[in-house]
């Protein structure tokens, strides 16, 4: 596909939902992870979203992001996108749209509702001038499970109207920062809120859900699904094992090449996992 046609992100999670299959975001959180990604959708020729943390904007710099941006697209064969992850402040926002992110996450979910819903509607207010998506969440998710606030599917379509809004975080029992595998997502909850709004749903945390669930889910409505954690128990595992040998290459260069190779198989097994390996259109 020649890159001037590629879809923008809000176009292809569409896809994604109208064809029961989900978009894997994947963040970063060093360059050699951000090869990785655009590595492994090369390899697959599928889309991804790489996702950007404020924290990680605050380690690498916008300066440098905004040349390792058009680097990266410049070296994908498929379409990707970066995306603000959990962002709160309206200044960074701005900031993200200029140096080229594709979609926003202006995170409010811990206000009550209509404030939320006031926060949000701004940021899609200057985003869409840029023929940028945004993401909003409703209700919180938490690495306890037992401390969610879950969410109301009355109150998601509420605020799917009153937003604008490109696609929906929801909390249905995930557990954001857990490698376990282990929680037991709602999905008769994701199914009642797919059919009370009208745009694609997001799963946060997807490392902590179950890949029998995932599949559940993706079918139930969601077609974004963030992973993290797995991304991070893999790199940190390589180096952890590599500096770990009685004779180790002081070479930072090789400890990073099998950081590169590791994280490109996770993203991979994640494409796969997420459905979205599909004929290339």
């Amino acid at each position: 596909m020649d890159k001037s046609n590629w879809p923008v992100v809000r176009e292809t999670i569409r896809s994604a939902y109208a064809n029961h299959w989900a978009i894997g975001q994947f963040n970063i959180s060093c360059f050699e992870v951000l090869k990785a990604i655009v590595n492994a959708a090369n390899e697959v020729m599928q889309p991804v979203i790489v996702g950007v943390s404020p924290r990680t904007i605050q380690h690498i710099g916008t300066n440098y992001l905004a040349g390792w941006i058009p680097a990266a697209k410049k070296a994908a064969k498929a379409p990707i996108y970066f995306h603000l992850d959990h962002g709160s402040e309206f200044s960074l926002i701005e900031k993200c749209i200029e140096i080229g992110f594709d979609s926003i996450m202006i995170d409010a979910s811990k206000y009550e509702i209509n404030q939320n819903i006031d926060i949000v509607r701004k940021v899609v207010e200057l985003a869409h001038l840029h023929n940028i998506g945004v993401e909003g969440q409703v209700g919180e998710t938490w690495n306890n499970s037992d401390d969610q606030e879950l969410t109301e599917p009355k109150d998601a379509k509420h605020f799917v109207e009153n937003t604008g809004i490109d696609y929906l975080a929801i909390s249905v029992g995930e557990t954001p920062g857990r490698l376990q595998n282990k929680s037991q997502i709602d999905i008769d909850r994701i199914k009642n809120i797919a059919n009370t709004v009208s745009v694609p749903l997001v799963l946060h945390g997807g490392t902590s859900i179950p890949e029998e669930m995932i599949e559940k889910a993706i079918q139930a409505g969601v077609s974004k699904i963030n992973i993290d954690t797995a991304i991070r128990q893999a790199a940190t595992k390589v180096i952890v094992d590599f500096y770990s040998q009685q004779e180790y290459s002081n070479d930072l260069r090789v400890c990073s090449k099998k950081v590169e190779s590791t994280v490109k198989t996770v993203v991979i097994e994640k494409i796969k996992l997420f459905n979205s390996i599909r004929k290339s259109e």
